[in-house]
This record gives C-alpha cells, structure tokens and sequence, in this order.
C-alpha cells in the first residue's frame, strides 16, 4: 500500500469545517522538475462522482468556482464597446465568470482566493430590445482578478484565445487550468512541465513529464478509474497492457503499476482484494 498521510492547511488563516483530508502516492517517480507522480487525494466534505468515487481527486491543484461560466444563448452580451462577445466552439458559452475563484493545492490544503471584476447588467436598446452588458472587463475581453482573503503574492490571469487561468506564484512557478477549472500543466520555476491529458468527457487519461515519462489512467465502461501504471514510455505501455490484460481490479501495486477495486457503493477499497 502507499504511503497514507493527513494533509495540513497552511500557517494562514482557514475556515475550518470539520472535513477530513487525506492524501495517498500511489506511483512516484524521478522527474527532471518536480517527482512524476499519481496521487490521490481524500476530501470528506467532497460528493462529486468522479472517477474515484465520492471524496477523491487525483490532480494536485484544483481551481474551484463560486458560479458557473455564463452563457450567452441569445446573443445578447456585449463587451466595454458593444460588440458580441465571443463564445467558445459549438457552444453559447462565454467562458467568463463573476464573483469569486480559489486554487487549491490538494497537498497542502492551502487555498488562494481571487475576485473577478466582471458584473452583468440588463439594458433595453432604443427599440426596447434587450441586451447585457458586462462591465469589468479588460480590452481583451476577460475579467482582472484581485487577490481575496487568502493570499500569497500570486497572480491570476485569463487568456482571451483559449479562455484559459494561469496563475503565476511568487516563486516563479505556473499552473494552467482550463476554462472548466481542470490543471492542464504545471512548470516549476526552472521550467519544467508536467502535462494533464483528458478525454471528452473530462477524465483524467495521462501526465507527461519532459524527461517523456508518463502515467497512464484506465477507466472502466462506467468510468470508474481501474488501473494506473507509470515509467518511461515504453515500459510504460508494456506494463499497462500487461495489467489490463489480467483482469485485475484491486488496489495492488505490481512493478510500475497499481489497480483499484470499489463496493456496492462505489466507494474506492484501500485493503487489498483477492485476485483469484
């Protein structure tokens, strides 16, 4: 089994809940920047359905918003100078949020809090048609974000092209989300990337180093998260179509690889299971 451990907040003031936080490496490998690895992270407070169950994340930073993306489904929002404004591909969604975001590292528990600037109003036109006008934003079209309660010198950016959140840490590191709030790379402050690959749906499939190390991700049909393996990319694949062609669905490390079993309640198992 890996190594099980509480996760700590920061020296800073946090609320406290009462949730239980907890955090397990299951693969850890060498990297050129920070180590290549698949960890899983245990937030009790947490009820989403992900591919883990109730509870786990398996991404070191998570950025986390108060209201959803708003969406322009009738082409009535216009930027500081009255143009349309632009929405991502196939869809009416801007892109864009109000009020508050917050990043969180799942490994400290720390969390950073920023405000968006951006405020919707509803306005009628001469011929009494109506529009919203979104007050806020920059001339490329995205909201600033100013620093809230819990701070430490980052700063946090939308890019206009691909709607994207970077944030730039004292420290001379980046993390990149996507407009969903899902890590797409992490670079250290000697620049060394570490990059997130997702499936349509928004899985988690793989993490790619710059040394091309990578952990693969497997999902079953009901997207429940089966098997992990890690290393150099072809030892990688060979290990990966070994383990899927045994059928396991434990939570046993074998080499570079590790498998996961669930109850009836797909609720993720920590005690090994028979094989047999």
């Amino acid at each position: 089994m890996g190594k099980l451990t509480a996760v700590a907040v920061n020296t800073a003031a946090e609320p406290q809940d009462g949730s239980v936080n907890l955090a397990e490496t299951d693969l850890n490998f060498a990297s050129p920047g920070e180590p290549l690895q698949f960890t899983r992270y245990y937030q009790s407070s947490w009820l989403g359905g992900d591919a883990m169950g109730p509870g786990w994340v398996y991404t070191p930073y998570v950025l986390q918003f108060s209201r959803p993306s708003w969406y322009d489904d009738y082409g009535w929002m216009t930027d500081n100078y009255g143009y349309l404004l632009p929405v991502l591909a196939g869809t009416s969604d801007t892109g864009l949020r109000s009020d508050n975001l917050r990043v969180v590292n799942m490994s400290s528990g720390a969390t950073l809090d920023f405000v968006s600037s951006l405020v919707l109003a509803m306005r009628l036109d001469t011929n009494n048609r109506p529009y919203i006008t979104l007050n806020g934003l920059t001339d490329a079209d995205v909201p600033a974000f100013t620093p809230g309660l819990r701070q430490d010198g980052s700063i946090l950016i939308q890019t206009p092209d691909q709607m994207e959140y970077q944030l730039f840490t004292p420290d001379g590191s980046v993390l990149v989300f996507d407009h969903n709030g899902k890590l797409l790379y992490t670079q250290d402050r000697n620049g060394w990337e570490q990059d997130y690959y997702y499936d349509s749906a928004g899985h988690l499939l793989s993490i790619t180093d710059d040394a091309q190390q990578f952990i693969r991700i497997w999902l079953r049909c009901a997207n429940q998260l089966s098997d992990v393996c890690g290393g150099p990319q072809r030892r990688t694949g060979e290990v990966c179509l070994h383990q899927r062609l045994s059928g396991h669905a434990t939570h046993v490390r074998s080499g570079a690889s590790v498998s996961y079993g669930y109850n009836t309640n797909n609720q993720l198992m920590l005690k090994p299971c028979s094989t047999d």
